[in-house]
């Protein structure tokens, strides 16, 4: 080392203040690797916790389409089907029943289909309203 200290003297000078620089510029750069490494774990375990929120806001988010998509449906079928009934009979809730069930396969379609309200709001109500007086002779 002192050979290798003494060559690299002979042409920049002084001993010591090249010894002085390398120790410093050795030291710089441990000390910045070290930060960098705390660094990268903390950033790490935010970008983690981050990553599980952002899930669990997707998910959220999800749930609350499938409600408001099911709200929707069910507006829609009240106000473009249903008939008013002046008395409660066997056929009155058996086709209550049926109308029920059709909302809740709809509702199934379109979630599956993962397709909006208002993407389909057109055709069924158009399709509702030609059975609505279809069924009540209109």
């Amino acid at each position: 080392m002192a050979d290798a200290l003494d060559a690299l003297a002979g042409r920049k000078g002084n001993k010591s203040q090249l010894v002085n620089d390398g120790l410093r510029e050795w030291l710089k750069t441990r000390a910045l690797k070290s930060v960098d490494t705390m660094l990268q774990h903390r950033l790490d375990r935010i970008s983690r916790k981050q990553d599980r929120v952002s899930q669990q806001v997707h998910q959220g988010l999800e749930l609350a389409v499938y409600t408001l998509e099911a709200l929707m449906l069910f507006v829609q079928h009240e106000l473009t089907v249903t008939a008013s009934l002046q008395e409660m009979d066997a056929a009155a809730k058996a086709k209550g029943a049926k109308r029920y069930q059709e909302f809740i396969d709809r509702l199934g379609v379109n979630i599956a289909k993962g397709t909006a309200f208002s993407a389909s709001n057109d055709d069924a109500v158009n399709g509702a309203r030609e059975g609505s007086s279809e069924e009540t002779g209109a």
